[in-house]
């Protein structure tokens, strides 16, 4: 019988490393921000179909990349 490995692994780590590479492809968060300490979010800015409003978890992830940035203020806004 063969052995079955089990690697635990946090979501939530993951998900950040994922939205840092989604920003990479824009040069990287640091070269997005140009020095700047104060971000806003804006969320939902099309419609609230499936697939077309983010998920609380992508929204931690994104505020946790530009807190490793540097980022201090950060707003979130709704339509």
């Amino acid at each position: 019988m063969s052995k079955v490995v089990v690697e635990l692994v946090s979501a939530k780590e993951a998900l950040l490393q994922a939205v840092e590479a989604v920003f990479e492809h824009y040069g990287g968060l640091l070269a997005l921000l140009r020095g700047r300490t104060r971000a806003l979010i804006k969320i939902n800015a099309v419609d609230f179909r499936p697939g077309t409003y983010i998920s609380p978890a992508v929204l931690e992830a994104v505020i946790m990349a530009l807190q490793k940035t540097g980022v201090k203020d950060i707003g979130v806004m709704e339509n």
